[in-house]
């Protein structure tokens, strides 16, 4: 993970386990159904960043930015969790 080592995984198509996260969070709940038909898609690096996204055509970007309000600054274009394209709403945990 690039907090603890300066390398992440490399970046997998949403619902896709890397492996280099075996230890931070399981295969079976990475892969799982988070919501309606949300998926968790590690970003790294994506575009400059390192971040865990959830995505799915379903997620309500109200829902989105309450979550927002409670992680971050409530503001979905700024800050460390974010919308980024679509429907993927991200976490950033470092940009490189």
């Amino acid at each position: 993970m690039p907090l603890r080592t300066g390398i992440g995984p490399a970046n997998a198509k949403a619902g896709v386990f890397p492996s280099d996260m075996e230890g931070y969070m399981s295969e079976k709940q990475f892969e799982g159904e988070i919501y309606g038909n949300a998926v968790w898609d590690w970003q790294g690096p994506y575009n400059g960043i390192y971040g865990l996204s959830v995505s799915g055509d379903r997620l309500l970007q109200g829902t989105m930015r309450e979550l927002d309000e409670v992680l971050d600054d409530g503001d979905l274009s700024s800050g460390d969790f974010q919308r980024l394209n679509g429907s993927h709403y991200t976490w950033i945990f470092e940009e490189a």
